[in-house]
């Protein structure tokens, strides 16, 4: 559900028995600021099961200078403080399972990003005393803030160019892909012509057989014709000479 975007913090947007939290001892916190993370973080590890409702069943009226608006105070600050200590401990009791932990890192992470986020808003006048000297909880806490937002710029800098990456290696791929496609085309054409000439080829050598045997009949043939008329010339002759003699003995 973390993975999916399904948990939210807000109580508002929850319906949990009221038995399942007296069994499960399950209380809101003592801090004024972000009571609900700690709290929706407890309830879904106790959940046996729990369902996400895309439905919009109420409005929420959001205004100026209220308690969740106003981001330049102390006790937000401390409020985050006990928010990322009581989620540390969760990470630290849910040691075997590695799925649960890394939701956990990914809700702490996102926590620090928020603390940044506020840290920007205060006034460079307000900050010593808001956070104190160097080594107190909320300068350490907004220390590791800076430096996790500092990690998270660059995770989406190689995010966007691992993202870029992808998109030229998959344009690349449709490239080759389209080349391969052509070269089948190209490599079908010719396998297509090959058989063609090679049809050709053979019909060629028919052809010349044929030739060759029809000469060889026109040969023979040929041949037959001039036995032919020599034996027509021969019996002309014949034929001439009885007549000649017959004449003669009349």
């Amino acid at each position: 559900m973390e993975n999916a975007g399904d948990i939210k913090m807000s109580v508002g947007l929850q319906f949990t028995r009221r038995q399942f939290l007296q069994d499960n001892n399950i209380k809101f916190g003592t801090e004024r600021y972000f009571e609900d993370n700690l709290y929706t973080v407890k309830v879904t590890l106790k959940a046996g099961k729990a369902r996400c409702v895309r439905d919009n069943l109420y409005l929420r009226r959001v205004r100026a200078n209220s308690i969740m608006t106003t981001s330049e105070n102390k006790t937000r600050f401390e409020s985050y403080l006990e928010v990322v200590r009581g989620l540390m401990q969760i990470l630290e009791e849910e040691k075997q399972d590695f799925v649960l932990q890394e939701a956990i890192y990914k809700r702490i992470r996102g926590t620090f990003i928020n603390v940044y986020k506020d840290y920007l808003k205060v006034p460079e006048k307000e900050k010593e005393e808001f956070f104190g000297e160097k080594g107190s909880p909320l300068y350490l806490l907004t220390g590791m803030a800076s430096f996790i937002n500092i990690e998270e710029v660059d995770r989406k800098k190689v995010s966007e160019e691992l993202k870029k990456t992808y998109a030229e290696k998959s344009e690349i791929n449709a490239k080759l892909h389209k080349t391969y496609e052509e070269k089948s085309k190209i490599n079908a054409k010719l396998k297509k012509a090959y058989e063609e000439k090679t049809k050709r080829g053979e019909r060629i050598k028919e052809l010349q057989k044929e030739l060759k045997d029809t000469k060889e009949k026109l040969e023979k043939k040929s041949k037959r014709l001039e036995q032919l008329e020599q034996e027509k010339k021969q019996m002309e002759k014949h034929f001439l000479g009885r007549l000649v003699l017959g004449k003669y003995k009349k």
